[in-house]
């Protein structure tokens, strides 16, 4: 199976966590460098099933089939599948290593359960969502469930977490680090901002999340420390960033590194260069095209000299 070109697998069903030969696909995946989640209706995920998917998936994905046990009854015909999903739910939580959302969709018989909760036609949307990546760590770590009410682009303040539409039709949240001159966002977690946001990216922000087993609030006290801990956080990491990329010639000359070569599309191949089981680079070939990435610590290292020395056509040295 070729992995050029490919952006991310769904495994769906049926009931993927049960098919015997599930733990071969994953593991076939994950050797393969794609992003894949895995479908759940939740039934079957207890202790074990939690601990292989933690092991091998990137992400899992919960479909419940209504808010209440009545609504997800009338669908699956299952008297107890609400009661089990949500047990499924309560291991991923309890785990709380690996990322995971809720995905449902809304039937007719959902709308009057939504508004005797507080749902008004009319109204500000108001939605859970899961936070799946690592650019917000560590005020928002993988897995957490947060609450995103739909906001005015004039609304939103310095300090602010809010949820934008990034290509492919993805979600990205992160923090406003300015408003002069147009919305600025930047991950707590990344080294440079993201750039100005056009209003119509613009889904909502942040108004709770859970911590623990409570949904609390978002005040704007805790905005405020999150934002300047990040960027002390950011200078720090670029202090010792700098003190790596002096120690880097060193440490290449005493450790080993360990080369990884597989069959890519195309023909091509991909070789990855691993330190102390760091990714530290890689190079990929196919259809007359080469791509080479280091690790901007191991630039003008014994690293990329080695990985540039390759010829594809050869034993990896």
């Amino acid at each position: 199976m070729p992995t050029e070109n490919r952006g991310a697998v769904t495994l769906t069903g049926g009931e993927p966590p049960i098919h015997p030969e599930i733990l071969d696909i994953l593991r076939e995946l994950r050797l393969r460098g794609l992003k894949f989640r895995v479908e759940s209706d939740g039934t079957p995920i207890g202790d074990q099933q939690a601990k292989l998917l933690r092991d091998t998936a990137t992400s899992v994905s919960i479909s419940p089939d209504g808010p209440t046990a009545e609504l997800h009854h009338d669908l699956r015909g299952v008297p107890v599948a609400f009661d089990r999903a949500l047990g499924g739910v309560e291991t991923l939580i309890k785990d709380g290593r690996l990322p995971f959302q809720i995905i449902a969709c809304l039937r007719r018989g959902t709308r009057p359960v939504l508004a005797a909760k507080g749902w008004r036609p009319g109204g500000r949307a108001v939605m859970p969502m899961n936070v799946l990546g690592n650019s917000m760590r560590p005020c928002l770590r993988p897995g957490t469930l947060v609450i995103v009410e739909e906001v005015e682009p004039e609304e939103i303040r310095v300090g602010n977490v809010i949820v934008l539409r990034i290509d492919g039709g993805q979600m990205g949240i992160h923090r406003v680090i300015s408003t002069r001159g147009g919305i600025l966002t930047q991950g707590d977690n990344m080294a440079r901002p993201d750039g100005v946001v056009p209003a119509q990216r613009i889904v909502g922000k942040m108004v709770a999340r859970w911590r623990g087993r409570q949904l609390r609030d978002t005040s704007r006290a805790e905005e405020y420390i999150w934002l300047h801990a990040a960027s002390s956080l950011r200078q720090l990491r670029r202090l010792l960033r700098a003190g790596a990329k002096l120690l880097a010639p060193l440490v290449c000359a005493v450790v080993p590194l360990r080369t990884i070569r597989f069959a890519a599309g195309h023909g091509g191949e991909t070789v990855r260069f691993y330190l102390l089981k760091k990714l530290v680079a890689w190079r990929r070939s196919g259809a007359g095209e080469l791509t080479m990435w280091v690790h901007p610590v191991f630039e003008n290292t014994a690293v990329e000299r080695r990985l540039r020395a390759i010829d594809a056509s050869k034993d990896p040295p």
